[in-house]
């Protein structure tokens, strides 16, 4: 049986064969679901406003949950800053790139973006747990550095930006963004110091070089829910999770299948 969409090699050069009896129903899709959501736009947004690079099946989980009373730790800003800046009481942004900070910023200049360059000193209360961290979670990392610092990879170098969530008293924030630097070593001081009923959001958690900070969230008590789907500007799936102590279902599948070679996407 013929797939009605085949990737199809031509003089050396990749196309989409799609059958005729496939058009109207991708056609439909793209008019019904992908324009709606802002697929086509050149930024992430919607008829709403800028969006969140998540999938978005995450994004409108997060829109029905977000309240005018959260308090909000977002670790890598971009588009979803202007979005949790008109939908939240208090956003405190993370970055680790002066010029892109400051990008954001002219598009609401109400935005407050605290810029940690690699090698910024931690905030002192936070050394035992980043100490704790190094010593006891196995970190992955390839042979590409840039491949690591693009994804987030690199903990030891960001330690001081990662720390930035000693600034506030344990259990200010409910929820905690993970989408930028040192993904790992973020999620284990959020899990420390957010809200007992707070939120951690890591995007891209289908990547398995994140396998082991996501069996430590699930060791200590956190739900995960995953939102699989697409996203602006992406051909293909990924997946947003949503880990809280206020899940109670658990995973059957903790870690993701490893696939070898540097991330791709």
């Amino acid at each position: 049986m013929n797939k009605p969409c085949e990737l199809k090699v031509v003089d050396g050069k990749n196309y989409v064969s799609v059958a005729e009896e496939a058009r109207g129903k991708l056609s439909t899709f793209g008019l019904q679901y992908l324009q709606e959501h802002g697929f086509f736009n050149d930024l992430p947004s919607d008829q709403e406003g800028y969006t969140p690079w998540y999938t978005y099946p995450a994004i409108a989980y997060l829109k029905d949950i977000l309240t005018k009373q959260h308090k909000v730790l977002e670790y890598g800003s971009g588009y979803s800053t202007l979005f949790y800046k008109e939908r939240v009481e208090h956003l405190f942004t993370v970055e680790h790139e002066l010029e892109w900070a400051q990008k954001i910023v002219a598009l609401n200049g109400d935005l407050s973006i605290e810029v940690c360059v690699p090698q910024c000193k931690p905030v002192d209360e936070s050394f035992p747990k980043i100490t704790e961290f190094l010593q006891t979670i196995n970190q992955i990392r390839s042979n590409n550095v840039n491949n690591d610092l693009t994804h987030g990879l690199i903990n030891n170098d960001f330690a001081g930006y990662a720390s930035q969530i000693y600034r506030y008293p344990k259990g200010y924030f409910d929820i905690v963004v993970i989408d930028g630097m040192a993904r790992m070593l973020c999620a284990f001081l959020a899990a420390e110091m957010i809200n007992e009923n707070g939120i951690i959001i890591l995007d891209n958690s289908d990547r398995w070089q994140y396998n082991n900070i996501q069996t430590y969230l699930t060791n200590n008590g956190y739900g995960r829910i995953d939102f699989w789907g697409p996203g602006h500007g992406v051909y293909e799936r990924w997946c947003t999770s949503f880990f809280s102590k206020n899940y109670k279902i658990k995973s059957n599948f903790v870690e993701r299948p490893v696939v070898e070679g540097p991330i791709l996407r």
